[in-house]
């Protein structure tokens, strides 16, 4: 039986995986120590719930469709869609002047990651076998748990700074 790496998914396709994973799930834990800060900035500090919940409905909204799209296309062209949308969502964050603004583009970012989710979960079931897909999936899931557990300190590290003036 041929292992991961040799079949026609591509020599690094664990690596490009386990990647884009754990971005998409830091990019949850980066932004949130800087939602608060930001809509206070903004006067809009009474959206910073629904700015932290909207993510999640993103997320519930975006991976059963996703699933569904990466079940019917390509694995590829559904993940690059919605990196499009992640980055759409990031720029909109980033240059945000008001608290809908910021519910737009963590609604549009929750929508990146629960559809990153389910295409990555695509792609590992269409490169394993049955055999080994219990432990690519763990290592799906340990990319999660690594996003989530970085996000804060990558956040630390880079903090968020508005690029327009507010």
């Amino acid at each position: 039986m041929p292992s991961i790496e040799s079949r026609a998914c591509g020599l690094d396709w664990q690596a490009f995986v386990y990647m884009n994973v754990f971005l998409a799930c830091s990019s949850f834990s980066c932004a949130l120590p800087t939602i608060e800060p930001y809509l206070e900035k903004l006067g809009a500090l009474p959206l910073w719930a629904y700015a932290v919940a909207i993510y999640s409905v993103g997320q519930f909204l975006a991976s059963p469709i996703w699933g569904y799209l990466c079940s019917i296309y390509r694995s590829e062209n559904t993940l690059y869609a919605s990196l499009l949308i992640g980055i759409v969502g990031g720029l909109l964050y980033a240059t945000a002047r008001t608290g809908v603004e910021i519910l737009i583009a963590r609604l549009l970012i929750g929508l990146y990651t629960g559809s990153q989710e389910a295409c990555h979960r695509t792609i590992v079931v269409r490169c394993t076998t049955d055999n080994e897909r219990t432990v690519a999936q763990a290592g799906v899931s340990t990319a999660t748990v690594l996003g989530f557990l970085f996000g804060p300190a990558l956040a630390g590290i880079f903090f968020f700074k508005p690029l327009g003036p507010v």
